[in-house]
């Protein structure tokens, strides 16, 4: 679009202001589990490219509410050259032991990302706005809609932003992001399991994780090893076994387990 293609010229690539973000995989579900490079919404609106150009990054949402096209091209660069340039040093197999990858890799990420920074305008920056004008409340107002959803009659520039992380962010990038998997599931081996445990202490310097990190990892791969359980289902199952172990040291008097 031409208002992203203006703005990418009026600045320099955002390399500089992903290079030293955290990161953490995306989840669909929230918290968690922005589960991303930690909340983006917080980092959204500290990137120093919209300060250096004296961009309020509030003014986006607004913008979005009011149909400034310009609003829609600031939120497409900071996507596009997110996951152009969001990379870290990764250990794999080999003599190399590390290399650069680009963190996001899935079509769905971006969306997702896009949704919970949606909802977050709705309950800060606009919510604001909406006090300040009771009288036209729903002039400020953000509905996020999914990028296959029905050509909405409000928020439509949203649904544009949407259109074009499934479509055209998608192409843009290389690698081109997947939007579904491409490996095959294949049940770990008891071989496999040793390979994680042993390298868990052996490479604990690389890791750059405590003992009690490596413990607790540690003790989820052999319960899950022991049964295939699901992460979620293994979460579950070890809060079941940490309430009855409180129950049972409260019938004995004793203290409670923390």
């Amino acid at each position: 679009m031409g208002h992203t293609r203006n703005i990418k010229q009026r600045c320099r690539p955002l390399r500089d202001n992903w290079a030293q973000l955290p990161y953490r995989s995306m989840s669909k579900t929230p918290r968690p589990a922005p589960r991303l490079a930690c909340d983006f919404s917080q980092i959204f609106r500290s990137l120093p490219i919209f300060h250096d150009l004296g961009v309020d990054p509030d003014r986006i949402w607004v913008g979005l509410c009011e149909g400034d096209k310009e609003a829609i091209g600031w939120s497409m660069t900071v996507f596009s050259d997110y996951v152009e340039y969001l990379k870290r040093m990764v250990m794999v197999l080999g003599l190399q032991e590390y290399e650069e990858r680009r963190m996001v890799n899935s079509a769905s990420t971006p969306l997702a990302m896009w949704r919970k920074l949606i909802k977050e305008a709705g309950l800060t920056v606009l919510n604001v706005k909406r006090a300040q004008e009771c009288g036209n409340k729903e002039n400020w107002r953000l509905r996020f809609h999914n990028h296959n959803a029905r050509f909405p009659s409000s928020s439509v520039d949203v649904f544009e932003v949407s259109k074009w992380l499934w479509i055209g962010l998608v192409i843009e990038v290389q690698p081109p992001l997947i939007k579904q998997l491409t490996f095959q599931k294949v049940e770990a081996t008891a071989e496999d399991v040793l390979v994680i445990l042993r390298t868990l202490y052996e490479r604990a310097g690389d890791l750059r994780i405590d003992a009690k990190t490596r413990i607790s990892f540690h003790a989820n791969v052999l319960l899950a090893a022991e049964g295939g359980f699901r992460p979620g289902t293994l979460g579950n199952y070890l809060r079941i076994c940490i309430r009855k172990l409180n129950e049972s040291r409260n019938v004995l008097g004793r203290t409670t387990f923390t």
